[in-house]
Order: structure tokens, then sequence, then C-alpha cells
């Protein structure tokens, strides 16, 4: 078992004997000159600062007695198993718990930054203190590449104030992907340069704040995508409109949503999620669209493309294509548990699912798509009662889950993770993200 007790749960740890690390009044952190490595090493200042009282240094040198180590390292030198692919590795790995001092190696500033997530829950989660890591090593790395949670900033009410709690506990879990709805058929939030009025009066999605928020999830190796259904606004916003916005996602993601409404004409739906795909692609951004109008995309339309495929059953007129192109990449949607307990029933559900197995998918999605490395991840869909002003209970005991389902080996610490939850959801409670 592994004595951190880290959510999601690490491919490896191995326990050694001897003392632990304690954490003091004198610890310092040390990194590399890399830019994005000195920014994951401030905010774990940061966190460490609020746990032993006193400002913690973070310092370009050496390791020495009492310190933590963050430092970017080829990827052989993590030892990862023969299993890790190259997006696996670009997030994986390795740390050593000693008796004076902490080492942290990884491939990228991702895997300092998964690294740090776990530290920050084995010492939060041992105070009010002393704080003693045990002495161990953890040799860990995703099992998918897109772990996301997928929000709806219109339904909900939520402002950019609020998804940056979302990021945060996204980031605390490993997950990498937060897709959040800024527009539905009556409503665009979001303002777009160059488009003054599109957006609605007094929406909190200003520009500056949308900035910001991109900025701050990006320190915390979350990428944030703005879905927003140029089908839903043909009559008023336009394929333009999501050009414009993509500029400013640094070759990240738009979703340009595509899901068939009931009545809707699949052909309409496909023809303007085309066009507006084809502006994403101008701008340098890659698209993602729903499974219904993927079709619209095929034969390279879209170099790249990420299509979202629903584990429900589909309620849209004309149902879903099975049509997927050769280049796409497919996401699992998933609903999330009610649950509310840690031993609920389908919290163990979702953490033993083998989301890279064929029968973890509908028929539409065929075992090849399955096989072939296609499936890229999997986002957890989060309901108006999940996010209502605040992160409930059931809210984050399925991003729990879902986390542990995204990152681990499936149902491998199943059993302990009833426990491992509910010391996360104590952790939870003392920062207050509960609402």
């Amino acid at each position: 078992m592994d004595p951190l007790g880290a959510l999601p749960a690490p491919f490896a740890v191995t326990q050694h004997a001897g003392r632990g690390f304690a954490l003091g009044a004198d610890v310092e952190v040390t990194v590399d000159d890399d830019p994005a490595a000195v920014g994951v090493a401030v905010l774990l200042a940061e966190h460490l600062g609020r746990v032993t009282g006193t400002p913690v240094a973070v310092r370009q040198d050496g390791a020495r007695t009492g310190t933590i180590c963050l430092r970017l390292v080829a990827a052989d030198r993590l030892a990862l198993p023969g299993r890790a692919d190259a997006a696996s590795t670009a997030e994986a790995y390795r740390l050593a718990v000693g008796a004076t001092s902490v080492e942290v190696l990884a491939a990228g500033p991702a895997g300092l930054g998964h690294a740090v997530s776990t530290l920050v829950q084995a010492v939060e989660r041992r105070l009010p203190g002393p704080v003693v890591l045990p002495a161990v090593t953890v040799v860990d790395h995703p099992r998918l590449a897109h772990r996301g949670v997928v929000v709806d900033a219109v339904r909900d009410g939520l402002g950019p104030d609020r998804l940056k709690s979302v990021v945060q506990v996204a980031a605390g879990l490993k997950l990498d992907v937060v897709r959040v709805r800024l527009a539905d058929a009556g409503t665009w939030l979001l303002e777009v340069p160059g488009r003054p009025g599109l957006a609605v009066a007094g929406t909190p999605w200003t520009q500056e704040a949308w900035r910001d928020l991109l900025a701050y999830a990006a320190a915390r190796c979350v990428q944030v995508v703005p879905e927003l259904d140029v089908a839903d606004h043909a009559g008023w916003a336009g394929p333009d409109a999501l050009g414009a916005v993509a500029t400013q996602m640094r070759g990240g993601h738009v979703h340009v949503g595509g899901a068939l409404a009931p009545g809707a004409d699949p052909d309409v739906t496909r023809a303007l999620v085309g066009m507006a795909a084809d502006e994403v692609v101008a701008a340098g951004a890659t698209v993602m669209v729903h499974e219904d109008a993927a079709a619209a995309l095929a034969d390279g339309r879209a170099p790249g493309h990420v299509v979202e495929v629903h584990a429900r059953p589909s309620d849209a007129a004309g149902g879903r294509t099975s049509r997927f192109d050769p280049d796409a990449r497919l996401v699992l949607v998933l609903d999330a548990p009610r649950a509310t307990s840690p031993t609920d029933p389908s919290l163990r559900g979702l953490v033993a699912h083998d989301l890279l197995a064929g029968s973890a998918w509908p028929d539409r999605v065929g075992p090849s798509d399955v096989a072939s490395g296609r499936v890229v991840g999997a986002e957890l869909a989060l309901d108006a009662r999940a996010v209502d002003g605040g992160l409930s209970y059931g809210s984050l005991a399925g991003l729990a889950a879902a986390a542990e389902a995204f990152w681990s080996v499936p149902g491998g610490a199943v059993d302990s993770f009833p426990d491992r939850l509910a010391a996360e959801v104590e952790r939870w409670a003392a920062a207050a993200p509960l609402g």
C-alpha cells in the first residue's frame, strides 16, 4: 500500500527503511532555471509557506540538507516501465523522499506539477503536524493523456473566479483539462476581440478575466478549453467568432460544439461546424467537436481533431454518426456519479473502469478504434447540482474517482480508494472548496 495515500494512486511506490523527511521551518525549494519549472517551484513554496508559517525560499542551485529539489532530466533518468508512451512520459515524474531531502525528477514541467500535487496532498493530510513524510520512491505517469472535467458556465452560473476553484481541484487530482461551456442557444458569455456586443451585458467573462484564467490554469499544468457551439448561434455569432477566440489559445483546443438538438437539421449543423473548424485551424488551435457533427471534419479537414463521444445513448434527432476521420482522436465523456459517501458503489465502479478496454465504449466506437491508440482520454461531466456556486461533496467525490480511473492502473488500488477519498475530503474541507 502507498504510505503517502496519494489520490490518484501512483503507478509504483517503494517504501524504504529508515527516517523520513521532517518538514521544518528552514525548508527550501531548489529548481532548474527553466521558467515553467520555476513557476511550479513557486507554487510549491507558497503551499509550504502556509504550512510552516514562514516564507519558503526558492533557489536555483544544488540540493542541500532540508531542501526539496525539482529537476528536469532526460526521460531515461526516470526509469519508467516499458508501457509508458511519449504522452505519458511527458507527464511522468520520479519522487524520492529521504531523511535529509526530497528529490523530484521529471521530463517536463507537467511532471513536476504532478509530483508537487502528490507532495502537497501528503503534507496537508499530516497537518496540524509535525509533518514527517515517509521514506519512499514513487515512479508515476498517467494512463490517459487527456483527463478532463466538463462544466457549464451558462447553466450553472459560473464566473471566472469560481472556475479557478475547479481548476485548483482538478490540478490537485492530476486532471489536465477543464472544458467550460460558455454559450447556449440564447446566451454567449465570453467577450470576443473585435466583436463588441456579442457577449451578454455585464458578463463576468471579460477579456481580462479570460486571460487571467488561462494564465492561472497554465501555471498549474491545466488547459482550459472553451466550448462555443456555433450551431446554436448561427444567426448572430458566426464561425469567425470562434476563430477570434482560437487566436488566444496558443495552440490549445477550442470546442466548436455540434450536438444535434431535437428537430435540428444535421446537414446544416455539420456545415456550420465545418466552417467554424476552418477558422479554428487557421488560428493555430486544435478543434474539439461533438460526435454528432464529426462527419463534417472527415478527409483531413481539421488535422488531429478530438471527437467527444458520450457513453450514454443519444436522444438527439438523427442519431450519432459512427464515421470518424482516421486522424481523429477520441475522448469518452462520462456522467458524474451521484455519490454520498466514500463507499458509494458508483464510485467503486468508476475507479475500476478500464477506459482502454473496448467494452468501456459505446458500440459506435469499434474495437479497432480503441486498439489503434486513437483513444486519448476521458472527461467527467458535472451537472447543475454538482456545480452550483461551489463544489459539493458529490462533485468532489466524482472528480476523485474519475481522476483515479483516468490516471491509475484500472482497479489496482480500488480497495484503498474509500480511505484515500475520506482523507482527501478532510483536506478539501480544510481548504474550503466545498459549496
